[in-house]
């Protein structure tokens, strides 16, 4: 058992089969293939012969080289032979599995061999047979097949001994499990290179003729997620050139509706020029957010604040320090600071 999950192994087993018996006839006479496969079963000093080309088994002495000897003899086909372990030396359990095992299956009954069985995965050799599946409950359902290994080498020497090397080694009365080890397979023969000559060229067309449509429409996805990444692009470029003109513009409306709003530098110097007598001076202006603070030099400086009210564009006005008297000039010095009026909506 490989990786491939029994399912689908068993359908390509079945299409294969179909396929190689239809193309047969196309084959030279010397490499008519004979599918009929046979069983030997052990029993004591005898061995039953069971031929899937009919009849009833046939017992033969479980002699050296007497088992070739009647195959060659009746034309069987050496190479389709599978040795039968008696059902005593196979230990069946069912086991329950996730059913995302099922693309590893071999891999994880080994892993879960100790958990099942009395042994370890590698103290035997296994196979596995799905049985069910339950999708709702994500679970798979699979029938273990065991041999210990000294079971399995006791039953290889003996076939070796009877001048057979198995293609599969099945329980008695089972022929869903293969406990054959890999290193034991029979080496492969000239009609055997033609069989798999056959199954690689009906998998590499099958393979062609999959591959050609799925690439052709790989290649229109991979084209059109491409015209789909390039749109994305440039409608996320435009979306940032958007929000960049947005926030420009409500810089540009910010500082127009303050400007609207508040007198500007130009016209608070020119008003505070307006409205200072002529014997007063100012040495300092500083306009912030809806308010002006000056600072200067005057003779009366108490009545600086009646003046500044006096104006459209202050409110509110009141000194921001005490005032005081300039030793050298003899003039209060003076800081006030005023509300500017906000202008009327147009």
């Amino acid at each position: 058992m490989d990786s491939v999950p029994s399912r689908l192994r068993g359908d390509l087993t079945r299409f294969f089969g179909w396929w190689f018996a239809e193309l047969s006839f196309l084959l030279p006479r010397w490499l008519h293939i004979r599918h009929g496969a046979v069983d030997l079963e052990p029993a004591g000093a005898e061995i039953f012969v069971h031929s899937a080309q009919g009849g009833e088994a046939v017992r033969l002495p479980a002699e050296a080289g007497v088992v070739a000897r009647f195959l060659k003899q009746h034309g069987l086909n050496r190479s389709a032979v599978t040795l039968r372990l008696p059902a005593g030396e196979v230990l069946r359990r069912i086991v329950h599995l996730p059913l995302a095992a099922e693309e590893n299956l071999r891999e994880v009954l080994g892993f879960e061999m100790d958990r099942h069985t009395p042994f370890k995965a590698d103290e035997v050799h296994f196979d596995g047979r799905i049985v069910a599946r339950d999708p709702d409950a994500q679970r798979l359902t699979v029938d273990l097949a065991v041999a210990t290994r000294p079971a399995v080498d006791r039953a290889l020497r003996q076939a070796a001994l009877w001048g057979i090397a198995p293609a599969r080694l099945a329980p008695s009365g089972d022929d869903g499990f293969d406990l054959l080890p890999a290193s034991a397979a029979p080496a492969p023969s000239v009609r055997r290179h033609v069989n798999r000559f056959l199954v690689a060229g009906g998998v590499a067309l099958a393979a062609v003729a999959v591959y050609l449509p799925v690439h052709r429409q790989q290649d229109g996805l991979a084209r059109l997620h491409h015209e789909i990444a390039t749109a994305r692009a440039d409608a996320q470029a435009r979306d940032r050139l958007r929000q960049e003109l947005d926030r420009l513009l409500a810089e540009e409306r910010f500082l127009v509706e303050r400007r609207q709003k508040h007198p500007m530098l130009v016209e608070v110097l020119a008003e505070l020029t307006r409205l200072m007598p002529d014997d007063t001076w100012i040495t300092q202006v500083q306009v912030e957010e809806g308010s002006v603070q000056f600072a200067g030099q005057s003779p009366a400086s108490s009545q600086l604040v009646r003046v500044v009210e006096d104006s459209k564009l202050f409110r509110n006005a009141t000194f921001r320090a005490p005032v005081t008297q300039d030793p050298k000039s003899n003039l209060e010095r003076f800081l006030l600071s005023a509300a500017l009026a906000e202008r009327a909506a147009p």
